[in-house]
Formats: structure tokens, C-alpha cells, sequence
């Protein structure tokens, strides 16, 4: 029943004041480790918070003890998450190899030693050792890149979208940018694609319709020497039935006919020739086209970290280089140091990265793998679960390969007593966390993306999980 305004009135007034809570007795320790000041403004928050759940209705009114006595030790337990294990470890068995709700790809091994040696100490990012002069700090990772992929130059910044950005104010400020209807996507986060191209481009001129662009469609939209020809690859979503589009080949014959640079946002793809189920265009076949430019996501492509990679001739990354924006969107010293690691690994004869080892698991071996986790289930037995290997596809994720999966299996879970929504919500509060998916009233743990080395830890986390629920759902 909805409150009166004299009973929401007097419910708010017994909100107890942040000084009640900093009195408490979880509070009381908290501040003998942590700024009082913090804790205070992080109070005032989760108050505010409060306060409006509580007129929206959506909280029921407490007393000021029963206040002090629920939501004090809640709140201490939220602080000492954000602040004493801010970042939680996830078991990924969505089934989604590289989830970028989960950070994308892992790292390799020596990438991950890289990684802490540049967070531990000085490094020579923007030092040359040899002369001690002043150098620029990507300069390994291009040298790596041209060395790995055979392009004239590249550079790197720090995601795909930062990369598209600056090829386009480095070539289309105050230029006509010219991109088809059917490839003007929308990325994570609710980005759209034109609105990061009217911003730095002069003009934004659409071509053909959303489902058909052709070659003439282009010229006929090109109005002078200069105008620059986009190209997008549409990897998180596919068009079929009565479609046509320009190949990449094609409009850079174009534009060397029109004297007009071609960019082409190729986003995610295949670096390694083999793959190809994953229906993601080869990074080789968009550097032997010869675009001016081409940008792809290095999590994506290579399995490292974030990062902008933007291939092409030799004179226009070195205009990329001198545009004021490359400061604002450059790499810092981390990702730097993740990124040679990852490129030296592919360069590697042996030397295989998480990502392409996963990739590479056949459905036989993941299905080992999940007859190995039911046993650990089973022994000894959960009284009231029911576990089943069965198999299933797994994703790519990242926002590529949008119609590509590939056989995978896993293990279904059914507790008597608790839903599997329920099961979902526990496992995801524990530590390490474990995220699966609900299907047909089943918890399923795809094993795509967990490694032989996860599967303790997961068996771990799922007994104790597994066995709470059950202890539950039988209580009378």
C-alpha cells in the first residue's frame, strides 16, 4: 500500500544521520583503516540513495535501529568491496570467448610479466637507451606491428574507436567523407558510428540504401580530388537476402582513379590463416587491397590487450603521428608493455596466446573437460542436484563474428528448491564469481572459454554454491 505523505515523511525522518552510522560497530572498523572523510562522502551516497528509493516505494520504511542494525553492516560490506578487492575474478563460462562485459581477451603469460615489470618499476617508454635521448613511445610497438603483419607503417592508440577517430580528423577535416548506409553501425555503449564521423569529419555523404551500395553509388557521390572513401566491416551484425556491397579491392580502385585516400574500419578479423569458420575477413587480404588506412582492435585481432591499431603507407601514419589528437589517445606504459609482449608471441613460432588456445579446443576436449567437473560434483554426491553434460555453441564475442559459433559443451544444473535465476545470482556473488547463462529453466556452464587451470577453482566455488541452495530449498 502507498504511503500517506505524513507516513513518508516520518519514515524519512528515521534515517539516521551519517555521524549514527559512522558509530556503528562495522563502520567504527572501517574507519580505523580507511579516511574518515571518504567514508563519509561514501555514506551521504548510498543516504541519498536511500532516500530516493524510498519515496519511489521501492524500499519499505524502517525503524532507526533496524536502520542501524540492516543496512550499516550492507553498506560496510560495499565499502570493503570497492576498496579492498575492487576488481573481482570471474570464471567466464558464458560461452562468450572474448566478453567485453568481462574485459575481452586474456593475456599471455609473458605479457602478463611485462605487465607487472612496467607497473613496478621505471621502463624505457619514451627513452632511447642507447643515445639517451628522448624517443617516441610507440615506437616498438610499430616496428612489432610491421614486422608481424608486412604493412608499410603503423601506429596505436588506445581502442579501435579512439584509431577510426583519428584517421578521420587526420584525413576528412574539412573533406567530404563519403560511407555506405548499410555499414553505418552502432558499437558498445550505444555509440553510433555517425556521430563519431560528423564530428571530426568536414561532411558526412551517405551512399546507396542500407540493404544495397554499389561502385557507381561512390563515384557518383565523389565531388573532387580529396574526398575520403570509408569502408566498415559489419562484425556485429550480418545482412542477407537482396544485399550488395563494394568490395574493399574495388573501392580502393576507386579511389586512386579519383585521387580520393581510402580508410577502411576493419574492426575485428582473423589474423591467423586458420579459422575460418569464425567468417571474420583475414587481416592479410585488407593490407593486399591497399587502403591509405586500415584500423581493428588489437584484443580482437591479436588476443592482447586494448588497444587502436592503424595500419597503411608509410606518409599517412606519419600525419597520424603529428595530429594534436594522437597525445590525447595514446597508450600509457601497461599497455604498451602488454601489447609488444603480445606482438613478440605471435611472432613466436610457439608460443600460443588464451585467445587462440581456446579458439584452437576441439568440442571433444571441452566435453572431457566438463565430464571431469561433473565428477567433481558428483564426489561424494549433492543430494537434490542434477547435473548433465551437454553440448552447445560458443561465441567469439567482442562484437565480432556475429553469425559465427562454434561446438562447444558444457554442464546443465538443476537444485531442487532454488531457480535457476537463483542459482545464476549466487554464483555471481561468489569469490572467484562464476557467470553462466539460464536456458530452459537450467543453469549452463559453458566450458568454451574456462581453461584446465580454472577447473579446481570453479568445482571449489560450485560445491559450496551447490550446496547452500540445496541446504535451502529442503528447509521446510
Amino acid at each position: 500500500m502507498p504511503q500517506s505523505a505524513c507516513d513518508l515523511e516520518r519514515s524519512l525522518q528515521a534515517i539516521p544521520p551519517v555521524d549514527a552510522l559512522l558509530a556503528t560497530p562495522a563502520f567504527a572498523a572501517l574507519a580505523r583503516r580507511w579516511r574518515r572523510d571518504g567514508l563519509r562522502r561514501f555514506l551521504n551516497l548510498r543516504l541519498a540513495e536511500y532516500r530516493a528509493a524510498l519515496r519511489a516505494g521501492h524500499r519499505p520504511p524502517l525503524a532507526r535501529a533496524a536502520f542501524l542494525r540492516q543496512q550499516a553492516p550492507r553498506w560496510a560490506a560495499d565499502w570493503r568491496e570497492l576498496c579492498e578487492q575492487s576488481t573481482r575474478r570471474v570464471i567466464n563460462g558464458s560461452g562468450v570467448l572474448l566478453h567485453t562485459n568481462l574485459g575481452r581477451a586474456t593475456l599471455s603469460e609473458r605479457a602478463q610479466r611485462e605487465l607487472a615489470l612496467a607497473a613496478r618499476w621505471p621502463v624505457d617508454l619514451e627513452l632511447d637507451l642507447a643515445t639517451g635521448e628522448r624517443a617516441a613511445r610507440t615506437r616498438k610497438v610499430e616496428l612489432l606491428l610491421a614486422l608481424l603483419t608486412g604493412a608499410e607503417a603503423a601506429f596505436a592508440v588506445n581502442n579501435n574507436a579512439a584509431a577510426l577517430t583519428l584517421a578521420v580528423d587526420t584525413l576528412a577535416r574539412g573533406r567530404r567523407l563519403i560511407v555506405s548506409r548499410g555499414e553505418q553501425v552502432e558499437i558498445g555503449g550505444s555509440f553510433r558510428l555517425p556521430e563519431i564521423l560528423e564530428r571530426f569529419a568536414g561532411r558526412m555523404v551517405e551512399v546507396g540504401t542500407t540493404n544495397r551500395t554499389r561502385r557507381s553509388d561512390y563515384a557518383k557521390a565523389i565531388a573532387k580530388r580529396g574526398d575520403v572513401l570509408l569502408k566498415v566491416h559489419r562484425s556485429n551484425f550480418s545482412q542477407i537476402g537482396y544485399v550488395a556491397e563494394v568490395t574493399l579491392a574495388e573501392l580502393v580502385a576507386l579511389g586512386a582513379e579519383q585521387g580520393c585516400p581510402v580508410i577502411y574500419d576493419l574492426g575485428s578479423g582473423r589474423f591467423d590463416p586458420g579459422a575460418e569458420w569464425l567468417g571474420e575477413p583475414p587481416l592479410s587480404e585488407a593490407l593486399a587491397a591497399g587502403p591509405d588506412l586500415i584500423s581493428f582492435s588489437g584484443d580482437k585481432v591479436f588476443g592482447g590487450p586494448q588497444a587502436g591499431i592503424l595500419l597503411g603507407r608509410t606518409e599517412t601514419v606519419a600525419r597520424l603521428r603529428a595530429n594534436p589528437l594522437a597525445r590525447a589517445l595514446r597508450l600509457d606504459k601497461l599497455n604498451i608493455a602488454a601489447l609488444q609482449a603480445t606482438l613478440s608471441d605471435r611472432l613466436a613460432l610457439a608460443a600460443p596466446l588464451p585467445t587462440t588456445a581456446m579458439l584452437d579446443r576441439e568440442r571433444g576436449a571441452i566435453e572431457a573437460l566438463a565430464r571431469e567437473l561433473a565428477r567433481q560434483l558428483t564426489a561424494p554426491p549433492i543430494a537434490g542436484l542434477a547435473i548433465e553434460v551437454q553440448t552447445s555453441a560458443a561465441r567469439s564475442g567482442g562484437g565480432a563474428a556475429a553469425e559465427s559459433d562454434w561446438p562447444s559443451a558444457g554442464l546443465a544444473l538443476r537444485v531442487a528448491g532454488c531457480s535457476a535465476q537463483r542459482l545464476a545470482q549466487r554464483l555471481r556473488a561468489a569469490r572467484p564469481a562464476l557467470l553462466g547463462t539460464v536456458r530452459r529453466e537450467e543453469f549452463f556452464l559453458d566450458l568454451a572459454a574456462v581453461s584446465r587451470e580454472e577447473l579446481p577453482e570453479a568445482a571449489r566455488v560450485l560445491r559450496r554454491i551447490l550446496a547452500q541452495a540445496v541446504k535451502e530449498g529442503t528447509r521446510p
